[in-house]
């Protein structure tokens, strides 16, 4: 397969129509997936580019730039490009989005060329294309020109806009040939070795421009449409050429068709200067591009001063009777007016030696094979009108040697919405495209044409019965008869209306019209026809339906009634059943509810007195929970009363002991004094006590016998006291001990307390056996008490006894001792005489609550 490119719009890279996108590659690569892809292109989104957003619409309904990238990419492996070529190719369109949204400015005030407004988006075009930065600026900036005397260089500053004008003209040139790089990429893809020895035979597939219209027409609209001029004078002349050959060929007697020729316009656009006739509008732009001093305007005034007074000068005309850049073709399709702004430039399409030494001594690979050194010469010029001339004269010549098909795609509407139809739309578009033409010339002769078996097998309805055989002659017999029917005599046919050919049978329009009236008649009778059969075959089938139900329906009734008696018999039957069955039940349904009452009261009176027993057991619990819980909170009570009674006595002991210290120390005092004054007078009387001497000495030795026996009597008194005193502290040791025990049975009294609420619901009784319990301890301490009291009151005899027995001052100290415990046994009575009130106290309490 090969691919021919005929005009490829480079103008659109720039600047694309009004709410229309730009070539899809640039929005596709804007949304590209691939991170280090859209790393290395650095392209922002497409709304940011001036390339992309020109149009003004930036996403179509249905398409996904990014998926269509993909497959882009996809396709390119699958046409053998390498990776070095893919990447090649999307760096050179990623450049050209980059320098699309290039700005210059001018400093005027150092008298130098354009500069760039920000070196990032062209720095990046740079990179992508493989340049130098400083290139790109020099080529923006200058234009160089070589001196036809001194042959030196000079560079002269461009103007913002010549150098913006630069800047898109590297844009579309690079754009156009890589285009053109693809294609013939493409075809080296698919070619194949053998192709020119195997004599194939050739098959091609046109996709030609449609007749393009638009606000602003310019020079690849005027190349568009007279495109559409040339084939459309070729689709004209091969439907008269194909009408004439099947006429010839069947046989058929046919009168000359005239139809309308465009060959007018083709002259006025093409045609070189005759005597007769003024050169065409191509003609006069490649001779104007050769001036020197040409301009859009000196282009204008010649295409008017060439065609004013000439036949052609109603084909070519002014746009409007004011001055204006704009002329006027009056193509076959419709009246186009084109702005002459452009032109030249378009036509020349010449790229300045500097670009183009721009591009030289890149590496080899895709962009280094755009530009060629050659270029940058001066050579003869070859315009873009005349390039695209020839190539159009080349395909209408491969045109005639073949024989085309031609597919017409014909739009509902022109705002691409879906379930509208817009009928002026599609009348314009088939007004362009030649098609009313084409009816009217098919219709001029024998528009309507049939086989003889399809005439037969369509049209032999109308007739009754066809008796020849053979399509031809069944054919002729029918086509008889159909003329000799009234509806046919009184219509207004052409003569003659239809002629026979070798295999087929022509007709005009108004025959047709005809027969499909009389093929509708008799359908429809034959529709009635069938219609009526089908109503008879169905209503007798509805009759015998209804024979067959009223014969079901008799049986059904019989049924009925026979079923009737039965179900009345088994009602009886039923009826004395239940009766008997009630009777029966009412019975024993008494026996069963004066039972019921018996076991109900039985089982009262049971629950009765189980709900009683559980009352009081759960009565005498919470009495019992209640008692020990309150001797717990009295034996915490009585415990620090007696802890506040033992400090006193200690305090009271301790301050009585030091009062008898006290005193003892006075005494000896008075003693020692008295003793002082004695032995004075002992000393006084000393002389008198010599005397005395002897009778004294005899006196001392009975005293001396008298104090030996007083001091074993004294002994012992001491002795016996020790006894009292060790007695008096087992005793004391006797009452702690038995405090401790009462502790102790208060600390279980506390814990069968916490068990007797948690087994408080298990019954009364185990609470009275608690309070029973208590109330013996109670009676045991109490008892306890008396047995200490009696003790205490047997002491306090023996003390009395003692201190008659004692005067001395020892004897004195321990009666004093002896005065301290009883003084502490009067205390622990005191304290155990205050239990047994808290006992009592607690006692009326607990009868209280069982009140």
């Amino acid at each position: 397969a090969s691919i021919c490119n005929y005009l490829l719009e480079k103008t659109r890279v720039v600047g694309p129509n009004s709410e229309e996108r730009n070539y899809h590659i640039f929005y596709q690569l804007c949304a590209v997936s691939d991170p280090d892809l859209k790393e290395d292109l650095a392209l922002p989104a497409a709304g940011d580019n001036a390339i992309t957003k020109a149009g003004g619409t930036l996403t179509v309904e249905g398409v996904d730039d990014a998926l269509d990238l993909k497959e882009t990419q996809e396709s390119m492996v699958r046409l053998g490009f390498t990776a070095s070529e893919q990447v090649e190719v999307l760096r050179i369109t990623a450049a050209i989005v980059h320098l699309g949204d290039v700005s210059l400015v001018m400093d005027e005030a150092r008298g130098e060329g354009p500069h760039f407004d920000g070196d990032t988006r062209a720095g990046h075009a740079c990179r992508l294309l493989g340049i130098e930065m400083d290139r790109m600026r020099k080529v923006v900036g200058y234009r160089s020109r070589i001196d036809p005397i001194s042959k030196a260089l000079i560079e002269s500053p461009h103007t913002q806009e010549s150098g913006q004008g630069v800047v898109l003209t590297i844009c579309k040139a690079l754009y156009a040939r890589l285009f053109n790089w693809l294609i013939g990429r493409i075809n080296t893809a698919m070619e194949r070795a053998d192709d020119s020895n195997l004599g194939y035979s050739i098959i091609g597939l046109l996709d030609i421009y449609g007749f393009e219209v638009f606000e602003l027409n310019s020079f690849e609209q005027l190349c568009i449409n007279f495109a559409n001029e040339k084939l459309q004078q070729h689709f004209n002349s091969h439907m008269f050429r194909l009408e004439q050959a099947m006429y010839a060929e069947e046989g058929i007697d046919w009168e000359h068709i005239e139809w309308e020729d465009n060959q007018t316009i083709i002259d006025a656009l093409e045609k070189k200067a005759s005597a007769s006739s003024p050169p065409g509008v191509f003609v006069l732009l490649d001779s104007e591009c050769l001036m020197p001093k040409a301009t859009d305007q000196s282009f204008l005034q010649t295409i008017f001063s060439s065609f004013q007074g000439t036949p052609n000068e109603k084909v070519v005309t002014k746009a409007k009777r004011v001055a204006t850049n704009e002329f006027a073709v009056t193509h076959y399709a419709a009246k186009v007016v084109y702005n002459v702004a452009g032109f030249l430039v378009k036509n020349m399409d010449r790229l300045d030696p500097d670009v183009v030494n721009l591009f030289q001594g890149l590496p080899e690979g895709v962009l280094s094979s755009f530009f060629d050194a050659a270029e940058a010469k001066p050579s003869k010029t070859v315009t873009v009108g005349s390039q695209f001339r020839g190539q159009l004269d080349e395909l209408v010549s491969d045109l005639h040697q073949t024989y085309p098909r031609y597919v017409r795609c014909i739009k509902p509407n022109g705002k691409k919405a879906v379930h509208e139809f817009d009928s002026q739309e599609v009348l314009r578009q088939l007004r362009c495209a030649g098609m009313l033409e084409a009816i009217r010339i098919r219709r001029a002769g024998y528009g309507a044409r049939r086989s003889f078996v399809e005439f037969v097998q369509r049209y032999g309805v109308i007739c009754s019965s066809l008796e020849s055989d053979g399509a031809v002659s069944q054919c002729k017999e029918a086509l008889e008869k159909i003329c000799a029917m009234p509806q046919v005599r009184e219509a207004s046919l052409p003569s003659p209306p239809y002629q026979m050919g070798k295999t087929k049978i022509f007709m005009k329009e108004q025959l047709q019209q005809v027969l499909e009236e009389l093929l509708t008649d008799a359908v429809a009778q034959r529709a009635v026809r069938v219609q009526s059969y089908w109503k008879m075959r169905q209503a007798r089938a509805r009759y015998l339906r209804k024979v067959i139900s009223a014969r079901q329906l008799q049986a059904i009734l019989r049924t009925c009634g026979a079923r009737t008696e039965f179900l009345v018999h088994v009602r009886k039957k039923r009826s004395a059943v239940a009766i008997q069955a009630c009777y029966r039940k009412v019975v024993r349904r008494r026996k069963f509810l004066h039972f019921r009452d018996a076991a109900l009261r039985l089982q009262k009176f049971v629950r009765k007195r189980a709900s009683h027993r559980v009352y009081m057991a759960k009565l005498k619990a919470a009495v019992a929970l209640q008692a020990q819980l309150r001797t717990y909170l009295w034996t915490k009570k009585t415990a620090a009363a007696l802890e506040a009674a033992r400090e006193a006595a200690r305090q009271a002991e301790v301050a009585y002991r030091l009062e008898l210290a006290e005193k003892k120390v006075e005494e000896q005092a008075a003693e020692i004094e008295r003793h002082q004054q004695e032995l004075e007078s002992v000393q006084a009387k000393l002389a008198e006590a010599s005397s005395e001497l002897d009778k004294v000495r005899g006196e001392a030795q009975l005293a001396s016998e008298s104090l030996e026996a007083e001091s074993k009597k004294r002994e012992a008194l001491e002795a016996q006291v020790q006894q009292i005193t060790a007695e008096a502290a087992t005793t004391q040791e006797a009452a702690e001990e038995r405090r401790q025990e009462l502790q102790g049975q208060l600390a279980a009294a506390e814990a069968r307390a916490d068990q007797a609420a948690a087994e408080a619901a298990n019954g009364h009784g185990a609470q009275e056996a608690s309070l029973a319990t208590l109330e013996q301890r109670a009676a045991e301490a109490e008892a306890s008490a008396q047995k200490h009291k009696e003790e205490c009151e047997t002491l306090a005899a023996q003390v009395a006894a003692l201190r008659q027995e004692t005067g001395d001052r020892q004897g004195q100290t321990q009666v004093a001792d002896a005065s301290a415990t009883e003084a502490r046994l009067q205390q622990l009575t005191k304290e155990l005489a205050a239990a047994q009130e808290a006992v009592q106290a607690e006692r009326e309490i607990n009868q209280e609550d069982k009140v």
